[in-house]
């Protein structure tokens, strides 16, 4: 080779060798960036890495596992410096589940309670993977990650689920579930059960006169006595707006029935105390209803329900304020239930109900969207007596259909009338019972009727359909509301709030509108309960559900929802529910400016 040759090779070689230094300056830098990224996202996801070697335990750890426990980064750790931190439950647990990885070369996940160096009650979710050589375990490896954040989240969704937000008892779904459970401490099934329902005295007045915070005041007190006094009870719930269920067991019905009859007597001396709020003292009281189950064979506990019910309808017709015991004469007598059946019944066959309509709004600038039909019953006198004070008539299967069918109707031929006059009223929501949607033919009835008026298919009509209903028929709901709202009309879950529906399955729920209670948006004032309302919010506009706030009756609640991104709202703030006639009048808006 001659020396221009070797030269001209050396080139080469010499080229060669720089772009080889350069590609690795190039991965270098990438797997630094690469590295960085990594840190960074450990860091955001409060994940770190750690390793155990096997047999002789050592341990290390990257510096995410560090931050978790509150230790500084670099200091010497130990398997036993480790685990002092750890709950003893969950340092069983882990120990559990890591024995048993080691043996059979599998992995595992943990969620785990620990104390940080720094005294922070915290939850760690750990990974871990075993790994052999030859057939022997040789080191468990994996992630471990502070999810504090979600745990917190989910006690909240799990309260929500069960318990009433603003008393903190048990809710409704939970106490029906106590009350079919063998026994509600899930022991062996009881020789006997005792239900009290307690229903306050004058919480109407109060609510009415005064306000909701008032009203709110008063059952967060009468939740507090009732704790006090219900200590040997198994559940204490809020089944209803002013409605109380205590469940108590025992062996011998005799004395289980005295005890609950003593026990009511001191729930109605500690419902007369007055309830003292904001400069102001409210005077309630308290009738209860008590039934007491033998637990003999079959199906004690079945009509338990039924029994403390017409109980409780004795104690009010008595006179309230006082304690009444089932007896089963009561099934014949009916009380004022069947005369509220029947003078409800009679309003329907005479044409004395009528519809008043309340403005559901923009709160950001009051804009009109749409009107709420609400059921009212024409008394002798002329006035009209609002649902509430006819309750009983509407828990009649027979009656309430034929009410919500008149409703329907009602409530598309007014929409007929305003479309025919030129107002555009927006939308329309109409209140339907559970079991009306699940009779035969019933979305046919609604797509007739609203051809009947002229109206156009997913012209705004709304079906709202409460919670409790909703949570107690859901499967046989499912077909009649896919075929209507398939044809364009809305379904709405009304009085959101109560705690039977867990925020996670809102998003499965067949319907395009969440009508949220009137006293989860009172009580959003307070920070720590915005967060629930928060959390619906993000989840509605994630699944492109509507929310509308009930119950909006000050200028900062209104101001609150609509900061909160909510665009739907009705209350007294805005409007009462008015007839139709009197509503371009005394609600003053002009039809012509109704919003479309």
């Amino acid at each position: 080779m001659s020396v221009g040759d070797e030269e001209s090779e050396i080139g080469r070689l010499r080229q060669a060798l720089a772009e080889r230094d350069r590609l690795v300056a190039a991965q270098e830098a990438a797997l630094a960036h690469g590295a960085k990224i990594f840190a960074r996202s450990c860091e955001v996801a409060r994940i770190g890495v750690w390793e155990c070697a096997l047999p002789d335990e050592r341990l290390s750890w990257t510096d995410g596992v560090y931050d978790i426990f509150g230790l500084p980064r670099g200091t010497p750790v130990t398997r036993a410096r480790a685990v002092s931190h750890y709950h003893p439950d969950s340092l069983a647990e882990l120990d559990r589940l890591r024995g048993r990885a080691i043996r059979e070369g599998i992995g595992f996940t943990l969620d785990a309670r620990i104390t940080t160096a720094r005294g922070a009650e915290r939850w760690m979710r750990i990974t871990a993977t075993v790994e052999r050589e030859d057939g022997v375990p040789v080191r468990i490896f994996g992630m471990k990650q502070d999810i504090t954040e979600e745990k917190t989240l989910q006690d909240r969704t799990r309260f929500l689920a069960e318990c009433d937000v603003l008393t903190g008892l048990a809710n409704r779904s939970r106490f029906q579930a106590a009350l079919a459970a063998p026994s509600a401490r899930g022991a062996a099934p009881v020789g006997a059960r005792a239900l009290l329902l307690v229903d306050l005295d004058g919480f109407k007045h109060v609510n009415d006169t005064f306000g909701h915070a008032a009203g709110d005041a008063c059952l967060v007190a009468i939740a507090e006595r009732l704790r006090a006094a219900c200590g040997g009870a198994v559940l204490v719930a809020r089944i209803g707006g002013d409605e109380f269920a205590v469940l108590l067991e025992g062996r011998d019905r005799v004395v289980l029935e005295e005890a609950a009859g003593a026990l009511g007597r001191r729930i109605v001396a500690d419902a007369r105390e007055p309830i003292r709020h904001a400069g102001r003292s409210y005077e309630i009281g308290a009738s209860v209803g008590v039934a007491v189950s033998a637990g003999a064979a079959g199906n004690p506990h079945a009509d338990l329900q039924g029994e403390a019910d017409l109980a409780l309808y004795a104690a009010k017709a008595a006179g309230k304020d006082r304690v009444a015991h089932f007896d089963p004469t009561m099934r014949v007598d009916g009380t004022a239930r069947v005369r509220t059946i029947a003078e409800v019944a009679a309003a329907h066959d005479e044409g004395r109900l009528a519809l008043v309509y309340q403005p559901i709004v923009d709160p950001r600038d009051g804009c009109v969207r749409g009107f709420e039909a609400l059921l009212r019953r024409r008394r002798a006198d002329g006035t009209l007596a609002d649902a509430a004070s006819f309750a009983a008539a509407l828990r009649d299967p027979d009656l309430a259909r034929r009410l919500d069918e008149w409703v329907l109707d009602a409530a598309l031929a007014q929409a007929g009338r305003w479309r025919r006059e030129g107002v555009r009223a927006g939308g329309l929501a109409v209140n339907m019972g559970a079991a009306t949607v699940c009779a035969p033919g019933f979305p046919e009835r609604v797509l007739a009727g609203i051809a009947h008026e002229g109206l156009p298919v997913g012209g705004g009509l709304t079906l709202e359909i409460a919670e409790a209903a909703f949570e107690a028929r859901r499967d046989a709901l499912a077909g009649p509301l896919a075929h209507l709202r398939e044809a364009g009309v809305r379904i709405a879950l009304d009085d959101f709030g109560d705690g039977r529906t867990p925020l996670v399955e809102i998003g499965r729920l067949p319907i395009d509108t969440i009508k949220i209670d009137g006293a989860l948006v009172r009580r959003a004032h307070d920070p720590r309960e915005r967060v629930a309302l928060e959390a619906l919010v993000h989840l509605a506009r994630g699944y492109g559900i509507e929310l509308v706030a009930e119950g909006v009756e000050t200028a900062s609640e209104r101001a609150l929802v609509a900061a909160m991104g909510i665009v739907r709202a009705q209350g007294w703030h805005f409007a009462r529910a008015l007839p139709a006639e009197r509503l371009v009048h005394e609600v003053e808006i002009d039809a012509a400016a109704l919003c479309a």
